[in-house]
């Protein structure tokens, strides 16, 4: 009984690093940080692609999305390959709505320099506050 009521208090660390494996070489990729929502204190839900240290190859996509809670952002960087030719692009950061701060979009597709094809599209849509367009973020390839 003293055991299963000490399970049900057990609380998990506010920080957690997780190491994922490569698809290529099985080895361990770049350690991915779990962060708290800075309103709630809830942790966010985290997308980022991390290359393995090993062979470059890309690890297991983690997702960084908004907070169950108060859907503040969490952390949001996020690395995307080109379908083309697999050469991964410079990180691209999602801002917030400059009126509200609230997260903003705009589909955006970008030519990869290595093979010329269009890469994977982001998007940044409009805010549901104050409907103006997120700040306008670029593809910087290879």
């Amino acid at each position: 009984m003293a055991f299963n009521n000490m399970l049900h208090h057990h609380r998990a660390p506010t920080l957690t690093l997780e190491f994922r494996l490569c698809r290529g070489c099985l080895r361990p990729g770049t350690p991915v940080e779990f962060r708290q929502c800075g309103g709630c204190r809830r942790p966010a839900t985290p997308v980022e692609f991390r290359l393995c240290r090993g062979c470059r190859r890309p690890g297991t996509p983690v997702e960084f999305r908004l907070c169950r809670g108060c859907r503040r952002p969490g952390t949001p960087v996020e690395f995307r390959l080109c379908r083309g030719c697999r050469r991964p692009g410079t990180p691209v950061e999602f801002r917030l709505c400059r009126g509200c701060r609230r997260p903003g979009t705009l589909v955006q597709f970008r030519l990869c320099r290595g093979c010329r094809r269009p890469v994977t599209p982001v998007e940044f849509r409009l805010c549901r506050g104050c409907l103006r367009p997120g700040t306008p973020v670029e593809f910087r390839l290879c």
